[in-house]
């Protein structure tokens, strides 16, 4: 055993050998792999946090539906901005975990205050929209604004009250949404810049990545892995989850209203929307992104299906073993790769002239 100063370092003949440095290795590795799962003291608060406002927001629910409609949306819209300044006064304390929960509360409690109310006093569908969006946008802004979530929530924050501009522009243009076939037209505005805008923001990560300076330092000879870049990008994809998660909402609940009135035009928009949003999910490194995109392309894939009947349950039912019995080679993906290159293009430009058929631009 060698000694310097206050470190011991063991001598070669007593390290590990063999099997045993491999165990070793193995069960560090499996601590690293296992530390996510375990019950922590920040999993416990994190718990503790949703539960409350899981709790509180079931609580506002349940007065909805037991007590008066107006008294409950009232109530609920005076505690809602207490608790969004609580939320902040304990941001800029740096209690960074009940702030976070205490805005969520408030964004929820808003948000069913304003449904109550809405419904109590037959607030137009407009309205009602501006009051659920602008209570989840206020949150997300205030989020940003004092707790560590920073960029990604004003992200969000900014996608909300974008998607909020283009739908009330799509109803204002369509005058109203009071019935099915002017909710059908108002949702192909937002179906198509939403996937517009989905194409942007890869594009914008790319451009704030710092990808430039990395490929600067390479082309003067200094070495840049692939990791480095993947990790720089992927940085600032995290800063534009919200928004790509935001968009993906937008973009599956107007695909799905688009559909309240099955039409060729309705439907071929909604088929394209699906192929678009499946597409562009590609350009997205983070799984959440990806997530919210297959799962916005499910829920129209979804309502097409409702509107075929039988043949629909038929093809959900061909569509889940088809995805767990083909498994393509590496050869094949990389050619069904090249193709969806080639497709992408053509189906977003497509969304255009199928928007404004839906519309009545060509009625």
């Amino acid at each position: 055993m060698t000694t310097t100063g206050s470190a011991r370092t063991p001598a070669p003949e007593v390290l590990p050998h063999g099997p045993a440095g491999h165990d070793a290795v193995d069960a560090s590795t499996d601590d690293l792999g296992t530390r996510a799962w375990r019950w922590r003291p920040a999993t416990r608060r994190a718990t503790g946090a949703a539960a409350a406002v899981l709790w509180a927001s079931a609580a506002a629910v349940l007065a909805l539906h037991r007590l008066d409609p107006a008294a409950v949306g009232a109530v609920l819209l005076v505690i809602a901005p207490a608790a969004a300044a609580a939320g902040v006064v304990a941001g800029r304390a740096r209690r960074s975990t009940t702030a976070v929960a205490l805005l969520a509360l408030a964004a929820a409690l808003a948000v069913v205050g304003v449904w109550a109310s809405a419904g109590a006093h037959d607030w137009a569908g407009p309205l009602r929209a501006a009051g659920l969006a602008g209570a989840v946008a206020a949150a997300l802004a205030l989020a940003g604004w004092c707790t560590p979530l920073g960029r990604p929530a004003l992200a969000g924050a900014a996608a909300v009250l974008g998607c909020l501009l283009l739908g009330e522009a799509a109803v204002l243009f369509q005058g109203g949404a009071h019935t099915a076939v002017r909710q059908s037209r108002a949702a192909a505005l937002p179906a198509v810049a939403a996937g517009l805008a989905l194409g942007v923001l890869p594009r914008l990560a790319l451009t704030a990545s710092g990808l430039t300076a990395l490929d600067d330092r390479r082309t003067v000879g200094v070495s840049v892995s692939r990791h480095d870049a993947g990790t720089a990008l992927a940085v600032t994809h995290r800063a534009l989850a919200p928004a790509t998660v935001v968009l993906a909402l937008a973009a599956g609940a107007s695909g799905v209203l688009l559909l309240r009135t099955a039409t060729a035009g309705t439907v071929t928009l909604a088929a394209l929307l699906v192929v678009v949003l499946l597409l562009r999910a590609r350009a997205f490194p983070l799984t959440v992104e990806v997530g919210a995109l297959l799962l916005a392309a499910a829920a129209v894939v979804v309502r097409l299906a409702a509107l075929w009947g039988e043949a629909g349950i038929v093809v959900l039912a061909l569509l889940a073993v088809v995805q767990l019995t083909v498994h393509p080679s590496g050869t094949q993906r990389a050619r069904l790769r090249r193709a969806c290159d080639l497709l992408e293009p053509w189906a977003v430009l497509a969304l255009v002239p199928a928007a404004v058929v839906v519309s009545g631009g060509f009625a």
